[in-house]
């Protein structure tokens, strides 16, 4: 089960391509830095994607769209928390 079910969030279409290419982006970050073997520095980015899931949740929530999370609530979270690492 991904940490989205979990939370019981659905990402539209856009929202999931989006979400995966900024997840993509901070696992090459990772990689180019060769932090892959620094388990404190993966925690750091778990943690960060779980707040940035947490941020895109209550703007959906505020758009009231929840549980259905779109492109609006990616970029507000996205806004809000810029620059958040690895991912930007």
């Amino acid at each position: 089960m991904t940490i989205t079910e979990r939370k019981g969030l659905r990402l539209d279409t856009q929202c999931k391509g989006r979400l995966e290419r900024y997840i993509s982006n901070g696992i090459e970050h990772l990689i180019i830095y060769k932090l892959t073997n620094h388990p404190e520095k993966i925690l750091v980015a778990e943690d960060n994607i779980v707040q940035f899931l947490e941020c895109m949740e209550r703007h959906a929530k505020s758009l009231g769209t929840f549980p259905k999370v779109g492109e609006t609530a990616f970029k507000r979270a996205k806004n809000e928390l810029s620059p958040l690492w690895p991912f930007c």
